[in-house]
């Protein structure tokens, strides 16, 4: 097992930073929203309600329904480097939580509204999830590099 210096992961994440896969063929139609699309927000969106869902996962994503009506989706990850919780609206990806395992602290980096960053980093390992809103959806790579 080698052993990273700080300088080679952080060189190690800034080399690596993903892209989004080429559009799929389309396939079935994603759901229209019932009301009207959000403007984009200064404040974050309300918290998810206790009511259930209008529609299934998709792609991992749960589909909850917001206190003021409108939808937002939940997804949470589990990594060798710990957990995290985020939460998407059209045009913005928010953080629920990031908590890293023992062994790894974490990093997180918002350079717009509708991507975000989670690093889970250890001595001489680093996960990076890298969600954006993209084609109106969210979507998440997960990239583990080092050890």
């Amino acid at each position: 097992m080698q052993t990273l210096t700080q300088a080679e992961l952080r060189q190690m994440v800034k080399d690596a930073r993903p892209t989004p896969p080429p559009s799929p063929a389309p396939s079935v139609a994603a759901p229209s929203p019932t009301t009207a699309t959000p403007s984009r927000r200064s404040r974050p969106p309300s918290r998810p309600s206790s009511q259930p869902a209008d529609q299934p996962a998709r792609d991992g994503w749960r589909q909850v329904r917001e206190d003021d009506g409108t939808s937002s989706y939940v997804r949470r990850f589990e990594v060798a480097g710990g957990q995290t919780t985020i939460r998407a609206v059209p045009g913005q990806m928010i953080l629920g939580s990031a908590t890293p395992n023992p062994g790894y602290s974490v990093d997180v980096e918002q350079s717009s509204p509708d991507r975000l960053l989670v690093r889970f980093l250890s001595r001489d390992r680093v996960i990076m999830l890298d969600a954006i809103w993209w084609e109106g959806r969210p979507f998440v790579t997960v990239t583990p590099l080092g050890g």
